[in-house]
């Protein structure tokens, strides 16, 4: 294994109440939130979409970790509108 990082399509395919994507369904749930966080630029949509995707809001997560990797987050600064 030599990503930090993955998304399984399988388990989400195979595990999502429409038949077609887990992720997707929350997605769904939270286009409020995404329209709003588009708004603020797409950094702000990009930390949204990742909390979305990770524990949590969905468990397991649709991003998978590298068992070494002990943690991650994304947000967005509102200093310069870039991801930290």
């Amino acid at each position: 294994m030599d990503h930090a990082f993955w998304i399984d399509h399988d388990y989400d395919r195979a595990h999502a109440s429409d038949g077609r994507t887990r992720y997707g369904a929350y997605l769904r749930q939270h286009t409020a939130d995404l329209t709003e966080a588009w708004d603020g630029g797409p950094a702000r949509f990009a930390a949204l979409a990742w909390w979305i995707a990770n524990s949590p809001v969905m468990w397991p997560g649709y991003v998978q970790a590298h068992p070494r990797v002990r943690g991650a987050r994304l947000h967005h600064n509102d200093w310069d509108g870039s991801l930290t």
